[in-house]
């Protein structure tokens, strides 16, 4: 791993160029030798992989052209942060794709225009913590009034590691599920027992919009 200024002859780099890839860590610049492995396809990857198709064909072929310029329009109103913290605005069909590909897999249908944001994200008692049962993590979200919840929560999780030191990268997490039921709760079993993990749950709004992560490892029991 090297560490470096002026990465590749600019002020900021992220990602793979090349065979090198570009990271921060913590206020460094950090180089190494990008990740040259293989992804297998999993069920839950195939199934990630058909939601996309699913949208993209919708975006083409099912979405009318005054329904593809109502995503146009929002996309223009609303910001997102890129990995170097800057406000950047998503195209209409990267907008239409992301909120829709999380739709169909909390169980909804694609929306074929932007749909109402209710804004009931805040959070309230949130729970992140190892039980015995199953050798099994609890995710949950409780405190919320008849009338004023979000949509749904849905629970993600990596590892399991040997060290507590060892943190994951994005691709190392993987869905473990949704529940759009007040008051949500979720669990997934089967953990390796004396292994860490790092578990993270986000809420979630049925126009497709996300809350931030909270976040936590534990150590199955």
């Amino acid at each position: 791993m090297a560490i470096v200024k002026g990465p590749a002859l600019s002020i900021m780099a992220s990602g793979n160029l090349g065979s090198i890839c570009y990271s921060k860590w913590g206020n460094l610049q950090v180089a190494r030798s990008a990740w040259t492995g293989t992804v297998p396809n999993t069920t839950l990857q195939i199934g990630q992989q058909n939601y996309m198709t699913t949208c993209a064909q919708a975006w083409g072929v099912s979405l009318l052209e005054e329904e593809r310029e109502s995503w146009v329009k929002h996309a223009r109103e609303v910001t997102f942060s890129n990995r170097f913290g800057e406000k950047v605005h998503y195209s209409g069909y990267v907008l239409f794709m992301s909120r829709n590909v999380r739709r169909l897999r909390w169980g909804y249908t694609i929306t074929k225009v932007p749909l109402i944001y209710s804004k009931y994200m805040n959070w309230s008692t949130v729970l992140i913590q190892a039980e015995v049962a199953g050798n099994r993590v609890r995710y949950q979200a409780t405190g919320y009034s008849t009338g004023m919840a979000p949509d749904l929560l849905e629970a993600w999780i990596a590892g399991p590691y040997d060290s507590p030191g060892r943190k994951p990268i994005e691709p190392e997490y993987k869905w473990v599920g949704v529940d759009k039921t007040v008051p949500f709760a979720i669990f997934k079993t089967g953990l390796t027992v004396g292994k860490y993990y790092w578990c993270r749950m986000r809420l979630g709004d049925k126009s497709g919009i996300v809350s931030s992560w909270e976040t936590r490892q534990i150590v199955a029991i």
